[in-house]
């Protein structure tokens, strides 16, 4: 307990306080059809992501590096792959091959995770697809409490149908690129913590093949950020800080359709505590205001309240429960539509009724609004998952998973129920 106590006071006083600027840092690519219950918890001894030393994959050992490599194989089904209300089902195989190499070293930290998810349909060709994922975590620390980091990410995803693109002619899905930077540090003054940061990012969006031949351009998509943010903190204990923190981040809209330029500047600040709330609970909560100006009168501005909380309550030794929320600006398919303000709530259940079996379920609900065009689309989602550990080098896991979108408005998305479930194997050298 004394070592998960320390790891949450570093949490705490050392992590970069920091709003996400949008479109950066999602989740994984191909986590709805993951098999691995691997959850990124506070505490290491927690229902979920407890670590069982007898059936935890062992990293090899290459000179002054360690790597883990993985590679999942999974078989589902999907009953809507299109996401539309014509449904049509069909059997699914995915790779997700992974490859992480970290430096071993007590201090500092250089980590490099490649990721790939390679998707093939046994009917409907059209939706095959392959994204990927490359990461890099960098820091140098000077001592226990200061230290200097930087992050790079590029990836190549795809973005699910009927979710921001209304393209009822699309013969596949939208994908894009994802390419960001960051650099910033960690200073101690006593108890007060200062973290600055500066970042940029870029996404590119290529052209969707049509049903009737033909593509559609969506450079109008692609854009450019460059953000800087400051995050100031005070230590009332070991466990325990309060912050407030800041970001600016300036959009540009590098190909817009003329007349619908959405550049726009976004601001925010938000006030919050983090750490070990109590021995039983950990996270965190930050309320505070944001605002969004556009280039254009055009396009709607925002002012008002926002949000972000990651809040994880271990009640006993084999249950933990999480519950995750935000609100963030998406990129929207339609080049009349500036932006998606989208507002999420996930809650989190994990399981481990044996030392080599954990079990998860899921609850989540987003609502996105198309704001331009008075549109709402609400998005309820159930999952559950479960993993077996045979051993260090194998698992088997399985998922099942509904969603469910409801449209409001006079946008032409579409509203849709699918049913997916899957069943595969882990193999870890």
């Amino acid at each position: 307990m004394r070592t998960v106590r320390k790891a949450i006071g570093h949490f705490a006083s050392a992590v970069p306080l920091l709003c996400v600027p949008a479109g950066a840092i999602a989740q994984d690519i191909g986590s709805a059809n993951s098999i691995t219950v691997n959850p990124q918890l506070d505490r290491t001894d927690a229902a979920g992501a407890r670590n069982e030393p007898e059936f935890a994959p062992q990293p090899i050992l290459v000179g002054p590096f360690l790597i883990e490599p993985r590679q999942s194989i999974v078989i589902g089904y999907n009953s809507n792959v299109r996401n539309s209300a014509n449904k049509q089902g069909d059997a699914v195989l995915t790779l997700s091959p992974r490859l992480r190499l970290r430096a071993d070293t007590p201090l500092h930290l250089f980590q490099v995770t490649a990721t790939g998810f390679i998707r093939r349909f046994a009917s409907l060709k059209s939706e095959n697809s392959e994204e990927y994922s490359i990461r890099n975590q960098s820091r140098f620390d000077f001592d226990e409490q200061n230290a200097l980091f930087a992050n790079a990410a590029h990836s190549r995803e795809i973005e699910p149908r009927s979710s921001f693109t209304a393209n009822p002619a699309a013969a596949e899905p939208v994908s894009y690129s994802i390419t960001e930077g960051e650099v910033g540090a960690n200073i101690a003054l006593g108890a007060l913590r200062i973290s600055p940061s500066v970042n940029i990012g870029q996404s590119d969006y290529s052209a969707l093949d049509l049903a009737g031949g033909g593509s559609a351009d969506q450079s109008f998509r692609d854009v450019r950020r460059v953000g800087a943010g400051l995050s100031v903190g005070y230590n009332f204990s070991p466990l325990v800080a309060v912050f407030a923190a800041g970001d600016f981040t300036d959009q540009d809209n590098r190909d817009p359709t003329p007349g619908f330029d959405r550049s726009a500047q976004d601001f925010s600040v938000v006030t919050g505590i983090r750490g070990e709330l109590s021995p039983v609970m950990s996270g965190e909560v930050a309320v505070g205001y944001r605002k969004r100006d556009y280039d254009l009168a055009l396009f709607k501005d925002f002012g008002g309240f926002t949000y972000r909380a990651d809040l994880q309550y271990f009640p006993t030794e084999l249950v933990s429960l999480r519950l995750q929320a935000q609100q963030i600006f998406r990129n929207a398919g339609d080049p009349q539509i500036a932006g998606v303000l989208s507002n999420s709530l996930t809650a989190s259940a994990y399981y481990d009724p044996l030392r080599n079996l954990r079990l998860s379920a899921e609850a989540g609900y987003e609502v996105n609004d198309f704001r331009e065009v008075d549109t709402q689309a609400k998005r309820p989602s159930l999952r559950f998952q479960g993993e077996y550990r045979f051993n260090r080098k194998l698992s088997v896991g399985a998922y099942a998973g509904v969603l469910r979108q409801d449209v409001s408005g006079t946008l032409a998305l579409q509203e849709f129920t699918s049913f997916n479930a899957g069943f595969g194997v882990t193999l870890t050298p």
